[in-house]
């Protein structure tokens, strides 16, 4: 797709932010896991 939106800039940053969240939670619950375990 070769169209710009305007809004295109706020949407990536809303994908990064979206990615970095799924990301995060996913590191808390290996934690949790790896806590769990070593308990």
């Amino acid at each position: 797709m070769g169209i710009e939106f305007p809004n295109s800039d706020s949407f990536r940053l809303r994908l990064i932010q979206r990615r970095i969240g799924i990301e995060g939670g996913i590191a808390r619950i290996m934690m949790n896991f790896s806590v769990w375990f070593v308990t």
